[in-house]
């Protein structure tokens, strides 16, 4: 481990970088390295890394690696290049919001999973980025709403989702968050996604239609009755899906089962 340390200190004495070069170099090019609390120091480390190993030979399939606590490698399907509308792809620094699903699919081109029991689209917020050549994100604030009650949104509220306010039901005592993930471009680069911290992982399965779906908990949201707050992880068809709320793991379950 101290060979390493030294072999790493050693490398970076000679490393001069242009300060505005690296922010668009790590906003736009190479990699999204997305971390759940504390992220900027395993992000130094891959970026370092991805210094080491240009250039990197394009893929149609990709296999993100994501952990929990740096302990457990999440399984999933394989991601894919999903093809995207060519006035989309074009751009590598793009933020649009949408009121209903059918609206970014058809700015898109690209079907996504959806639930039956999904929010009301007339009231849905859906924020869209686009980053660099192939990494594209899309959040739903407040996706399956549950009998949480008095759904609110901030439209002033930045960030990739729509902050909101809530009354917790009964049994959902916070609504579901949706979040995808796809790359667009075989230019794009693999990424690491660390859930950090306060997350345990739960269990494996199988869901209805044949995805492999991750189960997490969040050890500090825990109520009655079996109700705590927990994420699920899958990909679909090439796309990956983060469906993340306070309410029992039967009912994320049967969410889950539910998207088609």
């Amino acid at each position: 481990m101290n060979e390493i340390k030294s072999l790493i200190d050693d490398a970076m004495e000679d490393i001069v970088v242009d300060e505005e070069a690296m922010e668009q170099f790590v906003s736009k090019r190479i990699t999204v390295y997305k971390r759940r609390r504390r992220g900027s120091k395993i992000f130094f480390i891959t970026f370092l890394l991805l210094l080491c190993t240009m250039p990197v030979a394009a893929k149609s399939i990709y296999n993100w690696k994501i952990n929990v606590n740096d302990k457990k490698t999440l399984v999933l399907d394989e991601m894919k290049v999903i093809s995207i509308n060519s006035h989309v792809n074009k751009y590598e620094d793009l933020k649009k919001t949408f009121f209903a699903i059918e609206e970014l699919e058809t700015f898109l081109g690209v079907h996504f999973l959806q639930s039956p029991y999904a929010l009301d689209e007339q009231i849905c917020r859906i924020r869209y980025q686009k980053i660099g050549p192939g990494y594209n994100s899309v959040n739903i604030s407040a996706y399956i709403p549950g009998d949480a009650q008095n759904i609110v949104f901030d439209d002033e509220s930045r960030g990739d989702m729509a902050l909101y306010t809530w009354n917790a039901g009964n049994l959902y005592k916070k609504p579901f968050d949706l979040e995808i993930l796809f790359i667009s471009d075989k230019e794009q680069q693999n990424f690491g996604y660390d859930f950090l911290g306060i997350y345990e992982f739960v269990e494996k399965y199988q869901s209805k239609q044949g995805y492999t779906v991750n189960i997490l908990k969040k050890g500090d949201s825990v109520y009655k009755n079996g109700i705590q707050a927990y994420i699920a992880v899958f990909v679909a068809d090439g796309i990956y899906y983060e469906l993340s709320g306070i309410s029992t793991k039967d009912e994320l379950i049967k969410i889950i089962d539910s998207f088609k």
